[in-house]
């Protein structure tokens, strides 16, 4: 009895091991946009996990934006003047099971060069 409960124990344990890890992804992760403007662009999400899994934003992580247990391609339209923040939650919003973020970079313009005459003798 002693030795079937120590197999079963060991293969409880090898399927916990090999258990699939939480795949999340969002691209791109940088958005560019000039000094003075919003930056406006697609996301592309997809994710997996064992079972149903919620993104959120997370300034706003009260409003699930998706809940579902794979999602292959999910394109959101984002503006921001800031960089953002995306979690993907268990069902029951306890658990964060991942996060991603993305950064926004300002484009500087480059400063105005000086011309010389082209008559100029100096």
């Amino acid at each position: 009895m002693v030795k079937w409960a120590f197999i079963l124990n060991l293969l409880w344990l090898s399927s916990a091991v090999n258990a699939e890890p939480v795949m999340f992804e969002i691209l791109p992760r940088v958005c560019i946009a000039p000094a003075d403007e919003v930056c406006e662009m697609t996301l592309t999400i997809r994710w997996h996990f064992d079972s149903p899994a919620c993104l959120v934003n997370a300034n706003a992580p009260d409003a699930h934006l998706l809940c579902a247990q794979e999602m292959e391609l999910f394109s959101l339209k984002v503006q921001m003047d800031e960089g953002m923040e995306f979690l993907l939650l268990d069902a029951s919003g306890a658990q964060i099971l991942a996060r991603q973020k993305i950064e926004l970079m300002r484009k500087e313009s480059p400063p105005l060069q000086q011309r010389r005459l082209s008559w100029s003798l100096f």
